[in-house]
């Protein structure tokens, strides 16, 4: 997971501590993705992160002391989706995975 910067991690797991998931905060301390079925989670989250981040921008919220930004949301999504190709999980990614 060489692209995750250390914003993008406390940005993922901002988002993974919003909706309640330690698996995700998991994934991301240890860099990769061991199941299919850790696979799945993570890619559910991409898109509940993408949607709440527009959210957030709309409403005009923080997000680690930065105004929330849907850039940042896609930026972690390439990256999160990197990771689940590098894997071996490839298969999962829907290619049009994108912010509506």
């Amino acid at each position: 997971m060489n692209n995750m910067d250390e914003y993008i991690k406390k940005y993922v797991n901002h988002y993974a501590e919003i909706v309640g998931s330690q698996n995700i905060s998991s994934i991301i301390s240890k860099g990769a993705v061991s199941s299919e079925d850790e696979a799945r989670e993570l890619i559910s989250f991409i898109d509940t992160m993408c949607r709440q981040s527009q959210s957030d921008e709309a409403a005009g919220k923080t997000v680690l002391g930065y105004p929330a930004k849907t850039y940042d949301a896609e930026k972690a999504a390439m990256i999160l989706e990197e990771l689940i190709e590098d894997c071996g999980f490839d298969y999962l990614i829907d290619d049009d995975l994108e912010l509506d």
